[in-house]
């Protein structure tokens, strides 16, 4: 189904095609169900009515004969009636699907092989294309086999048509025992090459390790809300109010829920980097962070209403995100950026997204698109918050690139760092407002190419966050390297250690932490554990990547659309 609708780029046909193996899969249910009945029911009656005549008995492997001789079992002649008809029309469907699947790999691998022939054009030039061409090369052989599979497969079922109607027609089942055993050959063969076709040729047998939830003895001990206080609440604002910590005020549990109803879709976010050169005309992707972003664009372009990015460009139609974005402003903005598209695509990395956006953004735009992801919602810190409220009057940092000091902002906006009217010290609570207001609410952690996220108070609160509430997390790599060069220096974390960009945060952080060492602890688990860590997690998604390598091939050489501009960018 995925196959058909990667190649149609249409979900139609993969609709078509469920639909019609679901149909069958019924209407094999059902014609065996009327087989059982009828031969149960037959056996019965033989039993208690008289026996046939010899005549009759000779010629019982024809079914007029048989049924004409047998005068109590016209009850029965409706139901095979019925079982041939299911039987010719799951044959039928079974053909349909069988040659359907045939065509779209014949397809899949004629893609693939056009996609081979690009890279090697550029592979003198472009090094990144050779990686590409080897992976291409892979997948062509992998789709050369399963196409193989599919139709040694569909000549096998096919055997069964003329077995199954002998069967059925002869009133009395199995004649004899050479009957019987070349109908269970026929389809123990039958059964072999599916289970064949369905595990070896698609790689199933590789089932991922099933992720297990975290004890409440490994989990984070820290004093923040949770979604059970929350669940089941006629009004989640006024249920917040009183779970919140220490803080049982109207305007505080408002405050969150307002943060908990910005949310900026993917549209947006490709529309402001699109246009982060009007506003900021030395930003330069390969160096500028998203802490630049914030003091040169995102502060500049929200000075006149003096409220977050969602509020101010939006039109007060603020989206419900569905997902958080956990990230370092110090990393590049535009890995920011890639890692929520990567998301989106369920991309396991998001190298390749980075390099297409400095290269071709349109591409992204156009996958987006036509993958029905443009409108998704996320929930971002630096463009949901009210930078004006809290940060923009000061700054101690400077450029990525001039090194000159980033300019400070004269809104006038009162600025608030602690208490209701804060927005930087709700995090938490609005975790959990989201959490129980969503139950598939999830959280999207971007990590940098130095893994700093993990450095920073803020993130690994919101980490430890979400493992308490059980949130689903979604780690964003840029690529294998840098977990190979850098993951093991997280063996080493330690939350007292951490740091933010103000010192009053990791005291604030700090205090809701009664127990360091064993916050340490729970912190290993979340991201080492072998069988619900973030890093296991990450690792599978990438398994299962590469167990469906062509066909995210082919997701990307749909994509490329014969440019090479895809394969260009391709991760080594």
């Amino acid at each position: 189904v995925l196959a058909v609708e990667a190649t149609s780029r249409r979900t139609l046909g993969g609709r078509c095609l469920a639909t019609s193996i679901a149909v069958q899969k019924v209407c094999a249910i059902v014609a065996c169900a009327v087989s059982i009945w009828i031969y149960t029911s037959i056996g019965r009656m033989a039993e208690a009515s008289e026996e046939v005549s010899p005549a009759a008995t000779a010629l019982s492997h024809y079914h007029v004969s048989f049924w004409r001789s047998c005068s109590t079992c016209t009850y029965f002649v409706g139901l095979l009636v019925l079982q041939l008809i299911l039987g010719v029309g799951n044959f039928l469907l079974f053909v349909a699907t069988a040659v359907t699947v045939i065509v779209v790999m014949r397809l899949i691998w004629r893609d693939i092989s056009k996609a081979l022939h690009i890279t090697y054009e550029f592979a003198p030039t472009h090094p990144r294309t050779r990686r590409a061409a080897q992976q291409l090369k892979r997948a062509r052989i992998v789709v050369r086999r399963q196409l193989a599979g599919v139709a040694v497969n569909a000549v096998a079922s096919s055997m069964l048509l003329p077995l199954a109607v002998k069967t059925v027609l002869d009133g009395r089942g199995y004649v004899d025992t050479t009957d019987l055993a070349t109908s269970a050959a026929i389809q123990v063969l039958d059964s072999l090459t599916c289970v064949a076709a369905a595990l070896i040729l698609s790689g199933g047998y590789k089932r991922p390790i099933r992720h297990r939830q975290l004890q409440s003895s490994e989990q984070c001990s820290c004093q923040f809300a949770t979604v059970e206080s929350l669940q089941g609440a006629p009004d989640l604002t006024s249920q917040l109010s009183a779970t919140c910590i220490g803080r049982a005020s109207t305007a505080w549990s408002m405050k969150v829920a307002d943060l908990a109803g910005r949310g900026v879709t993917l549209k947006e976010l490709l529309s402001f980097y699109s246009e982060l050169k009007t506003v900021m005309p030395h930003f330069k992707a390969s160096i500028h962070t998203t802490h630049d972003v914030v003091r040169h664009a995102i502060i500049p372009l929200t000075k006149h209403k003096r409220s977050s990015y969602v509020q101010a460009c939006s039109d007060d139609r603020c989206g419900r995100p569905h997902k958080m974005v956990t990230h370092w402003w110090g990393n590049r903005f535009v890995d920011l950026v890639a890692a929520v598209v990567a998301d989106a695509l369920e991309e396991s990395s998001y190298g390749l997204v980075s390099r297409l956006m400095q290269k071709d953004i349109g591409i992204v735009e156009k996958i987006l698109d036509e993958s029905g992801h443009l409108m998704d919602c996320y929930w971002i810190c630096a463009f949901c918050v009210n930078q004006h409220a809290s940060i923009c009057g000061q700054n101690h940092d400077k450029d990525s690139v001039t090194g000159q000091p980033h300019p400070l902002c004269d809104c006038g906006l009162p600025k608030y760092y602690d208490g209701d009217e804060c927005e930087m010290n709700k995090f938490d609570e609005m975790m959990a407002f989201c959490a129980a207001r969503d139950p598939n609410f999830c959280q999207v952690v971007a990590v940098d190419s130095d893994f700093g996220v993990f450095t920073r108070a803020w993130c690994m609160a919101e980490m430890a966050q979400a493992s308490n509430l059980g949130i689903t997390t979604h780690l964003k790599l840029r690529d294998k390297e840098g977990l190979i060069r850098t993951g093991a220096r997280l063996r080493d974390l330690d939350v007292r250690e951490m740091k933010a960009s103000r010192v009053e945060d990791v005291e604030h952080i700090l205090a809701k932490i009664p127990d360091k060492d064993a916050f340490n602890a729970a912190l290993q688990n979340i991201i080492f554990d072998s069988r619900s860590g973030l890093l296991a997690a990450w690792r599978d998604l990438d398994s299962s990547r590469q167990m469906g390598e062509a066909g995210r091939l082919l997701f990307w050489t749909h994509a490329d659309a014969g440019s090479g501009t895809v394969w260009k960018c391709w991760d080594f």
